[in-house]
C-alpha cells in the first residue's frame, strides 16, 4: 500500500477488465500486478497517488444475475466508498449489463449509473467521478463465437450504443469521461483486453487523472 498520507486516493471500480482477466486460446488467468492497467496507472502516477483496485469479473452496474447474487456493483459500492473514502472514483462498468438475461437497452444501462453519483454524494462528497466507457465487444473473435455469443448475442450494436449513452450520462452528472476504445483492443474472447492494451490505457488514464486533479487549482 501507499503510505503517503497526502496521496490522492483513486478508487478503480470495475469488472474483469479492471481485475485484468487474461484470456487467450491457451490461457485463462489474470495479468500480473505490473502488467494490468491499474499497476501501470500507479507506476505512472507515482507516490503522490494511491490507486485502489476494485475489479470483479461479472460485475454489473446495479443488477443481480440469476445464477449469483454477488456481482451487483451498486450493492458493493456503498461499503467500498465508506472503507476507502476516495478522492476520485473511476468507474468502468456496463459490459456485463449487456447480457441477454437482463434485456436492458443501452439507455437503461447507462442511466443506472446515475445511482452511483447519489452514493458518492452521501459517502464521499469530496470525490470526483470519472466514467470510463468499456471496450466495444468484438463478436468475431474465436472464443466469443464458441463460448459467449449465447450470453451477449451475435453483434456489438448495443455495446457501441452504450459508449454514446455513458458519455451522455457523464455529462448529465458532471463527471469526467474517457472512452477506453481509443486505447484498447480485445483479445481472443472479444471482451478482455490484450497485454498491450493494459499498458496503453494505464498511461493514458494517468494523464487524465493528473489533469483532473490539476483542474482543482
Amino acid at each position: 500500500m501507499n503510505t503517503n498520507a497526502k496521496a490522492v486516493k483513486v478508487l478503480c471500480f470495475g469488472d474483469s477488465n479492471t481485475y485484468a482477466r487474461e484470456r487467450t486460446t491457451e490461457i485463462r488467468g489474470r495479468y500480473a500486478s505490473d502488467i494490468r492497467w491499474t499497476g501501470v496507472f500507479q507506476r505512472e502516477l507515482g507516490d503522490d497517488y494511491y490507486v485502489i483496485e476494485e475489479g470483479l469479473g461479472g460485475r454489473t452496474i446495479a443488477l443481480d444475475e440469476q445464477a449469483r447474487n454477488d456481482r451487483n456493483g451498486l450493492r458493493y459500492l456503498e461499503p467500498c466508498l465508506q472503507s476507502h473514502d476516495p478522492d476520485i472514483l473511476v468507474v468502468m462498468l456496463g459490459t456485463n449489463d449487456l447480457k441477454n438475461e437482463f434485456d436492458r437497452t443501452a439507455v437503461e444501462i447507462a442511466d443506472s449509473l446515475k445511482s452511483y453519483q447519489l452514493l458518492v454524494k452521501k459517502h464521499a462528497p469530496q470525490a470526483k467521478i470519472l466514467v470510463v466507457a468499456p471496450a466495444i465487444i468484438d463478436p468475431e473473435q474465436p472464443i466469443f463465437q464458441l463460448e459467449l455469443v449465447g450470453k451477449f448475442g451475435p453483434d456489438s450494436e448495443k455495446s457501441v450504443q452504450l459508449v454514446r449513452e455513458l458519455n451522455r450520462v457523464a455529462s448529465e452528472i458532471g463527471s469526467g469521461f474517457v472512452d477506453s476504445n481509443e486505447y484498447v483492443v480485445q483479445g481472443a474472447d472479444g471482451i478482455h483486453w490484450t497485454k498491450e492494451s493494459h499498458e496503453k490505457f494505464g498511461v493514458a488514464l494517468a494523464d487524465k487523472i493528473k489533469s483532473m486533479v490539476g483542474s482543482n487549482g
